[in-house]
């Protein structure tokens, strides 16, 4: 999702040229005409950044910036003052309010574009630099229904095996929950519980009572299956909170997005330090991929940050392509290319039990393993 950038400017055609401006580059334009609105939009529209005008009726910019600096969770919020006062003085005492950058108007589009594309890429390695805690892996499915939770769950035994560390696999699919299925645990609705919390009090220690400790060794965080749950795909603050504070449980967490259906799923990706996409041995399939694959490069994943392709085949039709076949239309390597194990998958539905559990030497379970080292 695209970037959130807020406008502050009590001159209608300033707010209109920057915000056409910025748009053209692909971010998201939200607009205050005064100071006032603007300190209101910060706290209810979560900006990325904000451009702020200096001179304005009722509160300056230099005073919103002090007070947009007074609150702990702005920071780090990236703040550019664009004025036409150009004295050296003036930028002085913007940068002491609080600005990252002071820029006069008027300006060229590209040079306003290009400071706007530094400043959030500065945030970003902040914001990264920043977390606290272990090694975050996000798992997401170009569609439903191939496999990509059944993989997590493998995939984190399989790392709690190999690394002997703890382990924490979180189902981030509220109300399309397959691990209570697929454990036995159907009493279980920690995710849900703590989507239905205020951002504050998902601590560490709240998150960790709703944890459900496996014998083969990870802990689970379970998403419900009741559909009156998906609502609460709107509570992310609350998923940006939980995969924050997950980091501080365990040194080593796999998320489990499923299909990249959340709101501002941009925030959620960017907690994380290495992607791994889940597709299947159909063409229409692994062009959704490579989509998706384009769109998380703007995130440097890719290139910085490690992205990963897994194809599951989980039945073995005649139609399924090749792994040379798949590599061929995403044009990168895939990591592994889990075989159809239909009757062990069977087995393993029937008992409850992961199928890396169910048989540790078998085909199944040996991809697993190869992904995890």
């Amino acid at each position: 999702m695209a970037e959130k950038i807020l406008v502050v400017d009590d001159e209608v055609d300033t707010l209109r040229l920057v915000g056409l401006t910025l748009q053209r580059q692909g971010y998201q334009i939200i607009a205050a005409g005064s100071g006032s609105q603007a300190l209101e939009m910060v706290q209810s529209e979560s900006p990325d950044l904000v451009i702020l005008d200096v001179m304005m009726p009722d509160l300056d910019g230099y005073e919103v910036a002090r007070q947009v600096r007074a609150s702990e969770n702005n920071t780090h919020l990236p703040i550019i003052m664009f004025s036409a006062k150009t004295q050296s003085a003036d930028k002085e005492v913007g940068m002491e309010s609080g600005a990252d950058a002071y820029l006069t108007k008027p300006i060229h589009p590209t040079e306003l574009a290009n400071h706007v594309k530094l400043l959030l890429e500065q945030s970003r390695e902040r914001v990264r630099a920043a977390q606290p805690g272990g090694y975050v892996i996000g798992v997401i499915g170009a569609k439903g229904g191939i496999g990509v939770s059944t993989l997590v769950l493998n995939l984190a035994i399989s790392l709690q095996q190999i690394t002997g560390k703890s382990v924490v696999a979180a189902e981030f699919n509220p109300g399309h929950g397959a691990w209570k299925l697929e454990t036995d645990q159907r009493g279980l609705d920690g995710l849900s519980n703590l989507l239905r919390m205020s951002p504050k009090k998902l601590t560490p220690q709240v998150i960790e009572r709703e944890l459900f400790r496996t014998t083969y060794g990870p802990r689970l965080l379970f998403s419900s299956r009741n559909f009156q749950d998906i609502s609460l795909l709107k509570a992310t603050v609350q998923v940006e909170s939980i995969s924050h504070q997950l980091q501080k449980i365990a040194p080593l967490t796999i998320l489990d997005f499923g299909t990249m259906f959340w709101p501002n799923y941009d925030k959620l990706v960017l907690n994380c330090d290495e992607i791994i996409l889940v597709s299947e041995p159909m063409t229409d399939t692994l062009m959704r991929t490579k989509q998706i694959a384009r769109e998380l490069e703007k995130f440097d994943f890719g290139a910085a940050k490690p992205l990963r392709a897994v194809v599951v085949n989980r039945a073995p039709y005649e139609t399924s392509l090749s792994l040379k076949q798949a590599q061929a239309i995403l044009k990168t390597l895939i990591a592994v290319m889990v075989p159809p194990v239909p009757e062990a998958a069977s087995q393993a539905e029937e008992m409850k039990v992961p199928l890396i559990m169910l048989q540790p030497d078998g085909l199944a379970a040996l991809h697993y393993h190869k992904l995890g080292q």
